[in-house]
């Protein structure tokens, strides 16, 4: 069956999506033929369209259905003509044919076992029409209609009577089991339960079965501690023969006759004297033997004695060897009874069913302790026991080649949920054995070799992979996994298919392990993979002579294979991914992994896209998609059919290394920062420029916009280090020297250094543990890293110098490892340089202008924002980039232009006429976007100043007017100070009397006349007083304001200027003065190879630079501003940074307003000069803008 489903799988692979489907639909096929047409399955029991459906339900691929027509159609064709041999047809036709002429066989030499045959069907065919006879002439010759047939099962007829008499039957034979004492009366009533048991089952009477099973058990006595007599001997054995002959039918009533041989094999150990081989499981044996008394230690060995004498150990292992008789149902029964008391037994509550107490089984994992004081002295207390697991390892050995695949597939579905419970407990060694015992069935499951097209290996092995990955899992059990892993591809890796995908699993998951130890053993299996079966996962090319670059013809070569062919190559390629996703595990973890771990990784990566490159791994012949990554045939949109099959290998990697180049985690060891990003970086650039040329313009098109430019600008965005708040005091002086610098050119292919380093490699196990010769991306890769990890100078010619040197141990880390910018951005914008010199000096001079825009708007996004001007600032999609960022984007521009005039030489004339304009619009566009920014960030800035001090002066209006009537009103007395509440008017006879009411500050109150002129020049007084005092505490003022914004959440408005403003402003100065640099470094180029329309636009945008910076430079409330944002970078007091700006050291030029607008100004001064645009008055200017800056520069500088 398993080689008809692979044929038809081959043959028609359209039909179904896997052998595995074929296979059991087959069977089902069969069952739906032999329900339908035999005469011996009565109508109304015949299986019905909707069971038929019921029972192919999840059978094919990842538990999927076929669909419900296909599987209709097939029905009814089957109930319509049934399907025969033709011999059966023949002997059919033949033995009719006989039966009409009269003619017998029998009478022509017939073997005598058919001459019986035939005599007794007509013998029992004249004893059915007498008894149908004899039925009729009952109650007076009534003619009562009965129909007789063959069919009739005898159970119908027994179960009636046995429904009545089978209770008053155990009563009676367990009550004289009970008190007889001599052998022959135990002897009677333990036959009677063997056939009361045996009708039982053959009637299907589950409660009778049941009861007589457990009394039986009972009268075993092994759940009790006491002394075993003859009679519960010979119950023993009855109870064992009975499983041994009616085993099939017996159900559920397995368990309590596994329980009561789970007590025989512990009583025999303690009849041997020996401890029992489970103790090593509990950890308190020994305290729970001295809780055993000694009465109870000694009646356990007498009966462990005597269970020896008397009970032969064959007739045990004859219980379980004799499973491989039982039918599929009988031994589903079995197993799944042995399931049960495993659990128990691991509980320590094995004895439950055959005493009638016992502990509820718990959860597996539960480790509450039993309260053995509560229990009585004759209890005795189980630890764990593995005997009813080691018996479940042998009945899956006695099955697994006796069965069908089929078969074994449902048996192993219930064992294996069993082993992943057990291998997830929380008693190691309980776990351990259960890992071991897999193990065990693994290595002779994998014997078998797996026919193409199936999955039973990947379902046998799914219990290791459900172990490893639940969370509950001990360290310890993950580590023996991964080394039963490594033990079976060591072994049986010729005979592992479709368990490949189970191994890649695992290996996936050690990445993100707990433990560092399990991880570098997952690394060390995959790496052993790679040297050892990395050939193994490539589909090998149908002529071993054909080149490489023959593989790039047209799809000739896949009409030229069969479909088996297709079928393996499709294998092949699945088996490559999954050992490439494990390695990209290793990069793409969320948890710090050691540096060598995540350098190897890479390095497997980097072997991968050189198998691929060379053809060695050809690309699977299927449908492409780009929705879901977790599908086959995952590629890039926007490409052609064909484009988009070579793409599903090489877009793995890919998206791999950019998940890696962005991660999110923290990793820094030996004075390396952020090594997974920086390793990702360096591994895709070696890749591309390595094997850049196998890629189309198109393809070079999608994996810069779908996989590295994505990922470099969440890279960027996603920093969040203080790197990204640096500012420098001044363009010209950066405070970010520490930044990486981008990585040199590798050498050629065939470099005389390189050549020299694989051969040390292959000498030194540390850095290569295989024989097998490196590829041209794997041996730079290795190269890089030598020369990462020895802190050398990016000189790869030179690695193989390094190699047998031990690392260099820095005593300085860097300063900002976990900094993505920092460490990183620079060889990221680098390696966009290196990949468009490769485009631009291997392809066609239109191709590579289609790519210019994607490189160089990278650039720009870092140099300049994105999107570009400060009205899209409120979008979600805006970025303004730090200065960190700027300064690296505006190098690499400069870096690009200077790469592409070195190509200027082997390009024709026309290409570098277009080049430089493109470079020189580059410039001329960045500047002015830069220019633009600037100046709409000014004018906002401002208007912010305007609008706060117009608040600020209505605010210190109303203070004031509201000052004046407060002081109006307030007075001064002999009695203390008061306000004014009113007046009265009291006339005396020398005339009228004003009469002050003042509410003193005492609280009382105060009439009488008072002078309110002399109160207020005391008042004013005292404002003057107050006012002298506010002058001397601005300082302080200042502090209570910002203290008092804080406390209500509320921020400073001139730190929101500042934040706002202030700093974005130095930012785009510096970008200013940075693309001024790069433009006066090519000016003489720029000049002598570009149109006037060219040239005019770049200096326009330079004059336009200068005029922004002039009008910048003159601005008080800007510059106020500019030594504002000093003093809060500064953070220290008011008079420290006054003393600063003061002194003669020389600090007062940094920061200041016009050391950015001066700069910028004469910056581009000196290009107008230089070129002469605008004549005398840009001389005159560009000499005015440098005495102004020297002459804010103190005299030290």
């Amino acid at each position: 069956m398993e080689k008809f489903a692979e044929q038809y799988t081959l043959q028609n692979e359209d039909v179904f999506p896997s052998a595995d489907t074929c296979f059991i639909l087959a069977f089902a096929v069969i069952m739906l033929q032999t329900d339908l047409h035999s005469p011996n399955i009565k109508p109304e029991k015949k299986m019905s369209q909707e069971a038929f459906l019921n029972m192919n339900r999840g059978i094919s691929v990842d538990g999927g259905d076929l669909p419900s027509d296909f599987l209709i159609d097939l029905y009814l064709s089957i109930k319509k003509r049934p399907f025969t041999l033709k011999e059966d047809d023949d002997a059919r036709n033949h033995q009719k044919k006989n039966e009409e002429t009269g003619f017998n066989d029998v009478f022509f030499g017939t073997a005598a076992e058919e001459r019986r045959r035939v005599l007794y069907k007509k013998e029992r065919a004249e004893l059915v029409e007498s008894t149908e006879k004899l039925f009729k002439k009952q109650k007076g010759g009534s003619a009562i209609e009965h129909e007789f047939t063959s069919s009739v099962d005898p159970s119908d007829v027994v179960k009636p009577m046995y429904d009545i008499t089978w209770g008053p039957l155990l009563g009676a034979l367990s009550q004289i089991l009970e008190k007889a004492e001599d052998d022959t009366s135990i002897a009677l009533c333990l036959n009677g339960f063997v056939y009361a048991i045996r009708v039982a089952s053959h009637t299907n009477t589950t409660l009778a079965r049941r009861t007589f099973v457990n009394s039986l058990a009972k009268f075993t006595a092994l759940g009790s501690i006491r002394e075993l007599k003859s009679r519960n001997i010979e119950c023993i054995r009855t109870l064992l023969s009975i499983a041994i002959m009616d085993g099939e039918k017996l159900g559920d009533s397995w368990m309590p006759i596994l329980q009561c041989i789970s007590q025989l094999s512990r009583l025999s150990f303690f009849g041997s004297g020996v401890d029992s081989n489970d103790d090593f499981l509990n950890s308190d044996a020994q305290s729970t033997k001295s809780l055993q008394s000694s009465e109870t230690r000694e009646t356990e060995e007498i009966n462990g004695r005597v269970v020896l004498e008397a009970i032969n150990e064959i007739l045990i292992e004859k219980v379980f060897s004799s499973t491989t008789k039982l039918s599929d149902k009988g031994v589903l029964d079995i197993i799944e009874c042995l399931v049960n008391v495993s659990i128990s037994e691991i509980e320590g509550d094995s004895k439950k069913g055959i005493t009638g107490v016992g502990r509820s089984v718990r959860s597996l994992g539960n480790s509450d302790k039993t309260d053995i004081s509560r229990k009585g002295s004759n209890t005795v207390v189980d630890g764990p026991r593995v005997f009813s697991l080691q018996k479940l390892l042998e009945v899956a050995d006695y099955n697994m080649n006796s069965r069908s695949r089929l078969s074994w597939a449902k048996i192993w579905e219930l064992m294996a949920n069993h082993f992943v419970v057990i291998g997830c407990h929380d008693n190691a060694m309980v776990s351990m054995f259960a890992i071991d015992g897999l193990r065990q069935l693994s290595f002779k499951f994998l014997e078998k070799p797996e026919l193409a097209d199936f999955n039973f290996q990947r379902l046998f092995l799914q219990p290791f992979l459900a172990i490893i990955t639940n969370p509950n899992t001990l360290a310890d059990t993950r580590e023996l996994i991964l080394q039963c892993v490594d033990n079976t591809i060591r072994s049986l890796s010729h005979n592992l298919r479709s368990g490949w995908r189970v191994f890649f699993a695992i290996l996936s998951h050690s990445a993100n392990d707990a433990s560092v130890g399990n991880s570098s053993l997952g690394l060390s299996i995959l790496q052993r993979l790679v040297d050892c079966h990395l050939d193994d996962f490539c589909a090998a090319l149908k002529d071993e002579n054909r080149s490489v670059d023959d593989g790039k013809e047209e799809d000739v070569q896949d009409k030229e294979l069969s479909a088996s062919e297709v079928k393996e190559q499709r294998v092949h390629v699945e088996d490559f991914i999954g050992l490439c996703g494990a390695s990209l595990a290793f990069i793409e973890t969320e948890k710090e992994l050691p540096m060598a771990l995540s350098m190897r990784a890479l390095c497997h990566v980097a072997c991968y896209a050189d198998r691929i490159a060379e053809g060695k791994v050809l690309p699977p012949l299927c449908s492409t998609q780009s929705s879901d990554r977790t599908l086959p045939g995952y590629t890039y949109d926007g490409l052609s059919p064909k484009e988009g099959r070579e793409m599903i290998l090489w877009r793995l990697i890919f998206d791999g290394l950019a998940r890696g180049l962005r991660s999110s985690v923290s990793c820094s060891g030996g004075g390396v920062g952020c090594f997974v990003q920086r390793g990702s970086v360096m591994t895709l650039r070696s890749i591309l420029l390595r094997h850049g040329t196998c890629f189309s313009a198109n393809q070079w098109k999608v994996i810069m916009n779908c996989s590295i430019l994505p990922a470099i600008e969440m890279a960027a965005k996603s920093d969040t280090s203080p790197v990204m708040n640096i500012i420098s005091e001044s363009p010209t002086v950066s405070n970010l020297d520490f930044i990486t610098e981008p990585q040199p050119l590798p050498p050629a292919v065939d470099d005389e250094g390189l050549r020299q380093f694989a051969e040390e490699s292959k000498l030194d196990d540390r850095h290569h543990t295989s024989k097998r010769s490196m590829g041209h991306a794997e041996l730079l890769v290795e190269a890089s890293f030598v020369d990462l990890k020895h802190g050398g100078s990016g000189d790869l010619t030179q690695a193989y110098t390094l190699l047998r040197k031990a690392p260099i141990q820095k005593n300085i880390e860097e300063p900002f490892p976990n900094s993505w910018v920092a460490t990183t951005a620079p060889i990221a914008l680098g390696m966009l340089t290196d990949i468009f010199c490769l485009i631009a000096s291997n392809y066609e001079a239109e191709e590579a202008k289609d790519l210019w825009p994607v490189t160089i708007g990278q650039m720009q996004k870092w140099a300049v924002g994105s999107p570009f001007g400060i009205s899209s600032s409120s979008s979600q999609s805006s970025w303004a980039p730090c200065e960190a960022l700027v300064r690296i984007g505006c190098k690499e521009i400069s870096h690009l232009s200077d790469t592409v005039f070195t190509l200027f030489p082997s390009m024709e004339e026309e290409d570098v006429t277009m080049w430089l304009g493109f470079l020189c619009q580059n410039l001329a566009e960045s500047l002015s976007h830069n220019i633009e920014l600037e100046r709409e960030l000014h004018e906002s800035v401002s208007r912010e100043i305007k609008e706060m001090n117009q608040v600020l002066l209505n605010e210190q209006t109303i203070l004031s007017a509201d000052d004046d009537e407060r002081s109006l009103s307030f007075v001064h007395t002999q009695y203390g100070s008061g306000t004014l509440d009113g007046q009265r008017t009291d006339k005396y006879k020398d005339g009228n009397v004003t009469i002050s009411i003042v509410k003193l500050e005492s609280g009382a109150t105060l009439y009488g006349t008072i002078d309110m002129k002399s109160s207020q020049d005391s008042n004013t007084m005292e404002n003057e007083l107050s006012s002298v005092a506010q002058l001397h505490s601005d300082s302080v003022d200042e502090v209570r304001k910002v203290a008092s914004y804080e406390s209500a959440n509320t921020e400073n408005p001139k730190t929101a200027i500042v934040r706002k403003f202030i700093r974005p402003i130095r930012v785009r100065c510096t970008s200013i003065s940075c693309l001024q640099n790069s433009f006066f470094h090519f000016l003489g180029l720029f000049s002598a190879n570009c149109n006037q329309a060219e040239i005019s636009l770049l200096l326009d945008a330079v004059e336009f630079s200068r005029a922004a910076a002039e009008k910048a430079s003159v601005d008080e409330d800007l510059s106020s501003y500019f030594v504002e944002a000093m003093r809060r970078e500064w953070s220290g007091e008011v008079l420290e940074v006054q003393a600063a700006y003061t002194s003669d050291s020389g600090l007062g030029h940094l920061g200041r307003c016009e050391m950015f607008f001066l700069t910028q100004e004469a910056g581009a001064n000196n290009i107008l000069v230089i070129t002469n645009h605008n004549g005398k008055n840009a001389k005159t200017r560009g000499k005015r803008a440098e005495e102004l800056l020297v002459g804010i520069m103190p005299k030290s500088c």
